[in-house]
């Protein structure tokens, strides 16, 4: 999906429009979108807030894991997502998700796993890890 396609399908969903979520990079099988770090979402501190960045991690694997060739006609389910964070910032983020080595496809229900790194810059604010099960066809 082209970035303007991309960009107006995230703008389209209630939740996420108000956070101003937008796409900087996507390609087969990865995603870097953007958290912009304003009043739309940081904490009482000025910090980007923990929930704008697990919503906006979990939501980057989704989309690069969706992306993947391998999933063309496959529904996946969401299984379990955690978050670790390593940092507190104020800047503008980014989402980075790349879907690695997928398990045997022909597996009854194989689970995959796609991790987020959120970063500010160079450095990792928080890790988002998604599992999903994608039963077999």
């Amino acid at each position: 999906m082209p970035h303007p396609d991309l960009e107006a399908a995230l703008a389209s969903v209630p939740f996420l429009a108000p956070i101003g979520v937008g796409v900087a990079e996507a390609s087969t099988g990865r995603i870097v979108l953007k958290i912009p770090a304003d009043k739309r979402t940081r904490d009482f501190e000025g910090n980007v807030a923990s929930g704008a960045l697990f919503v906006v991690g979990e939501l980057a694997a989704t989309l690069a894991l969706a992306s993947h060739p391998d999933m063309v006609g496959r529904v996946v389910r969401r299984k379990h997502a955690s978050i670790e964070y390593a940092n507190a910032t104020n800047r503008p983020l980014l989402a980075v998700a790349e879907v690695g080595l997928l398990p045997d496809l022909q597996d009854e229900e194989p689970e995959v796993r796609v991790v987020t790194r959120v970063m500010d810059r160079d450095e990792v604010v928080a890790t988002v890890c998604a599992g999903f099960t994608v039963p077999k066809k």
